[in-house]
């Protein structure tokens, strides 16, 4: 099956998100409710927000997506939108107590990508999916939607997964990174803890497995594939054990000195910079870490490179704009490092929003061990909506979604009238 993609499409720039966001907006309530399951196809994208490229780069910050939907809409009418919005603060949360689980999958996709090397039937089954060439119609689809575009929906996403490991008998950690390789919108903690509770490794007792009729109810019989090719046991895909990671305690950050010479850090997994605590302290030099800084070039898609560059270009700009500053681009560790061996760090502090647990987490954890006069000089700086909720997520997302209400009024977030 072959399929040419006309419409969809992800303008990445903060204009385009904020007009995204504009013309969803009325769709936010009982009609999100009603239609969101159903995956019509990637020309027919109107029952989704589209959104979550922006939100996943902060191009679109999250308390402006709710505060949008509840000027339109009641809480109660626009609750699954604003739950879907919460998943992916409660899975950065959850993850952010436990770290490594993070690690943890890093160091099984290194063993998996050496055993591909000596495992010839894992490395056919695995080239096979990846090329979209299974004996399963709707998941070659995906595959070339997905690589074509940079989306799936959500709940393709989990078909994709289910099939992944039950029927095609791959590891997971192999689909996430694939994943993470691919969607526009993936970031570390919603890609590998949605494949981790596809996978039953999340909550205890709790795997997800796609089925014939599931599939060709939401996608209206576009698939309609037959039981007998899926896999709809539990065991048949051996998972390793399910690990209760206990949450760990997050540290506390010193807060940057507001009159202290800054050197701003921008990153690209924040792009709002200039809406945030530091737009007030005193900026007197700003430095673009560049996507190359932490991953090479092959380590992503080209739309998701294309995607990450020019959305890091939009937020360049702004902050240009916002600071009166120039932006000075540095996208290689020999240039950055040079800079940093230079900076004077009795009169000088390097400020940034804090990156998350993920590749520039463990990235700014290299620079400090490597510079240590740096790392008593840097401030991290968390954003409000993090400070709030991250701490909600010790357990699972429906003792998250308690809280919602109360920390949607804490954040001063005003429903419609």
């Amino acid at each position: 099956m072959t399929t040419t993609y006309t419409s969809l499409q992800f303008t990445p720039t903060r204009s385009a998100a904020l007009e995204q966001l504009d013309r969803f907006k009325k769709s936010m309530g009982h009609t999100y409710a009603q239609n969101r399951n159903f995956d019509f196809g990637p020309n027919n994208r109107t029952n989704t927000s589209l959104l979550s490229p922006y939100i996943s780069t902060r191009l679109l910050l999250e308390e402006e997506v709710i505060s949008t939907a509840l000027s339109a809409h009641s809480y109660e009418a626009a609750e699954k939108f604003i739950q879907e919005v919460f998943w992916r603060t409660y899975w950065k949360g959850w993850l952010e107590m436990r770290p490594s689980v993070w690690s943890d999958y890093l160091c099984e996709l290194s063993r998996l990508h050496g055993l591909i090397q000596s495992d010839t039937q894992l490395s056919t089954n695995y080239e096979a999916a990846i090329c979209g060439k299974t004996q399963l119609d709707c998941f070659n689809a995906w595959i070339q939607e997905l690589v074509s575009t940079g989306y799936l929906h959500n709940h393709a996403r989990m078909w994709f997964a289910s099939i992944w490991m039950y029927t095609l008998k791959l590891p997971w950690e192999l689909g996430a990174e694939f994943f993470l390789q691919h969607l526009l919108d993936g970031d570390v903690a919603s890609n590998t803890l949605s494949w981790r509770w596809v996978a039953g490794l999340h909550t205890k007792g709790k795997q997800y497995i796609a089925t014939a009729e599931n599939i060709g109810k939401y996608t209206q019989g576009r698939f309609n594939p037959e039981e007998l090719e899926l896999n709809s046991t539990h065991t048949a895909q051996i998972m390793p054990p399910y690990s209760d990671y206990e949450a760990v305690a997050t540290p506390a950050f010193p807060a940057p000195d507001p009159i202290k010479k800054s050197i701003l850090l921008i990153h690209n997994e924040d792009l709002y910079v200039e809406a945030s605590p530091i737009a007030d302290l005193n900026i007197r030099e700003i430095i673009a870490l560049g996507q190359g800084i932490i991953a090479p070039e092959k380590s992503f898609s080209a739309n998701v490179n294309s995607f990450k560059d020019l959305a890091f270009k939009d937020q360049i700009q702004r902050a240009e704009k916002h600071f009166g500053k120039p932006v000075q681009l540095m996208d290689s560790n020999p240039e950055l490092h040079c800079f940093l061996e230079q900076i004077d760090v009795e009169s000088t502090q390097l400020v940034c929003l804090r990156p998350k647990v993920g590749f520039w987490r463990d990235y700014f954890h290299s620079m400090t061990a490597r510079f240590p006069a740096i790392a008593a000089t840097l401030r991290e700086v968390e954003r409000t909506w993090d400070t709030v909720l991250y701490p909600h997520a010790t357990g699972g997302f429906f003792k998250f979604k308690k809280a919602i209400p109360k920390v949607i009024r804490q954040l001063g977030i005003s429903e419609r009238s």
